[in-house]
């Protein structure tokens, strides 16, 4: 099990990282970051890196520190279980519930093929222009 910060200087990019694990034959990753969906182009990166992904949900920052852990550490033989049954690229939210359930992750959607699902709305932008004389 590796850490991304035992090889990478801080503020290394998702998507550099990522590549780099994938590259080295890691298999799955769990990702602390429940705002994954807020960045369509490292879930992106993730879902291309093949490895199988698991993130926090919404609101664990409010289980601070033992909270967090316990969660994770609850949930981990249902996450090892799921990973045998995933396909390459799939990304799921573990819930935040105290009995695991390998049926109660929820599936994160490749944002491409589902941008209707996506946080991120495409907005248009008019930008004024003045003559120059």
């Amino acid at each position: 099990m590796d850490w991304v910060g035992d090889d990478n200087p801080p503020k290394t990019s998702d998507p550099t990282w990522i590549k780099k694990y994938a590259d080295e034959g890691g298999a799955a990753i769990i990702c602390g970051d429940g705002n994954i969906r807020q960045n369509p182009v490292d879930l992106i990166a993730y879902v291309e890196s093949g490895l199988i992904g698991f993130w926090v949900p919404p609101r664990y920052d409010d289980l601070k520190g033992y909270g967090q852990a316990a969660l994770i550490l609850r949930w981990f033989p249902v996450i090892v279980e799921k990973i045998k049954g995933c396909k390459r690229g799939e990304c799921w939210q573990i819930p935040l519930q105290w009995t695991p359930d390998i049926n109660g992750f929820k599936k994160l959607q490749d944002p491409r093929e589902h941008p209707a699902a996506s946080s991120v709305k495409p907005s248009a932008t008019v930008h004024q222009f003045r003559r120059l004389p």
